[in-house]
């Protein structure tokens, strides 16, 4: 998704130097690459992929990304980052996991974090203090929240158009899609490693997405209470579904229910990921239906309304996945330029993570488990 949204930003030229906390995204870009959609040059060292990127924005005003491994590296390239910052040249620098977010915040620099922003509370709370103590801002770049149905039906939600929210429903489930992306089994592979990745795919992984959504719509999930099962994708591969979570959240009488299935012989219209992501939500006057994210999969209006006795399609406009993906793209700047906390701050993309990681205890120790509490 990081590379998506650079995609989205024009940024089709990647000077590389990788190493530890940068391999899951040579994995992604070797894929962009060989579809002829990126150019990934490998350069000597992290200085001079900095510099290298400021000359070819400053020469022809085509941007660039430079990618670094955590440590040493990245601070090689933070150092390098004084040029273009001091000409006002835009380069994106992408860097290793929530040590370089430690070491990027000490030199002052703003940062945004892939979901999930770190595999454990703690984690994320060295985070947030090293932020804090900077002075800078720490953002979680997700965009099912700033998918614009969603954002709609947040509004109405806020708005009382639903009255008291009591009920949330979330649902994926897997597919195939003959115009959907073409990704070879040895890209997904470090995703099965729960030791590297957190969790599995679709509840840690992809169900952070609906987590988020869940936390933005209801407020933090007081009681959770998860059953994850396994199915088999390949010869010492699982994926982790069928899978159903149920929520209590701390908003007075309001519960939450979010079920998973891996189905990948069910045909799907997408031409990104073939997942069938829907969201529900019942208040005592009314109910909102969210009815897409990456597929069309049901034919069915973006956002819908039941009020009154009657079922009314929403007006939306940019209701494509790539449209989320622009719209968050462009948040952090906006509120750099206005001033004020991204929608996904460091405390909030905690609070998000605790959600999605007492869904993983309480499916393996067979116990609700309350949010706050996990570490």
């Amino acid at each position: 998704m990081i590379v998506l949204g650079l995609l989205r930003q024009g940024v089709r030229t990647f000077f590389a130097v990788f190493g530890h906390g940068s391999t899951e995204i040579g994995e992604v870009l070797r894929v962009y690459q060989e579809s002829g959609l990126v150019n990934v040059l490998g350069v000597r060292n992290e200085i001079e992929a900095s510099h290298a990127a400021t000359a070819l924005n400053w020469v022809s005003g085509e941007p660039a990304a430079v990618i670094t491994s955590i440590g040493p590296g990245a601070m090689q390239a933070l150092a390098a980052s004084l040029v273009p910052a001091s000409d006002g040249i835009g380069v994106w620098y992408l860097m290793g996991d929530e040590t370089m977010t430690l070491q990027a915040a000490a030199a002052g620099k703003h940062i945004s974090v892939q979901k999930p922003m770190a595999l454990s509370a703690s984690e994320a709370d060295e985070m947030i203090a090293a932020t804090d103590n900077a002075g800078v801002v720490l953002w979680v770049y997700e965009n099912f929240v700033h998918y614009e149905p969603a954002r709609k039906a947040k509004a109405l939600l806020d708005a009382g158009e639903i009255g008291n929210p009591i009920m949330l429903r979330m649902h994926i489930n897997t597919g195939s899609s003959p115009k959907g992306w073409k990704i070879p089994l040895d890209a997904w592979v470090w995703r099965f490693n729960e030791n590297k990745s957190g969790g599995g795919e679709l509840v840690f992984d992809h169900g952070y997405h609906l987590f988020s959504l869940a936390y933005d719509l209801m407020g933090q999930a007081q009681r959770v209470s998860a059953w994850i099962g396994k199915t088999s994708v390949a010869p010492g591969f699982f994926i982790d579904a069928p899978a159903t979570i149920m929520f209590q959240f701390q908003r007075k009488g309001a519960y939450g229910v979010f079920d998973i299935a891996h189905t990948p012989d069910i045909v799907m219209d997408s031409k990104y990921y073939s997942d069938d992501d829907r969201v529900e939500v019942v208040g005592k006057k009314g109910i909102l239906f969210i009815n897409r994210n990456t597929t069309n999969a049901l034919g069915l209006p973006e956002l819908v309304l039941f009020k009154d006795g009657k079922t009314q399609t929403v007006p939306t406009e940019r209701v494509t996945w790539a449209n989320s993906f622009e719209d968050t793209t462009r948040h952090l700047p906006d509120v750099l330029g206005r001033g004020g906390n991204p929608k996904l701050d460091g405390q909030t993309g905690k609070a998000v993570l605790q959600m999605t990681l007492a869904a993983q205890i309480s499916a393996r120790e067979g116990r609700e488990v309350e949010p706050e509490t996990v570490p």
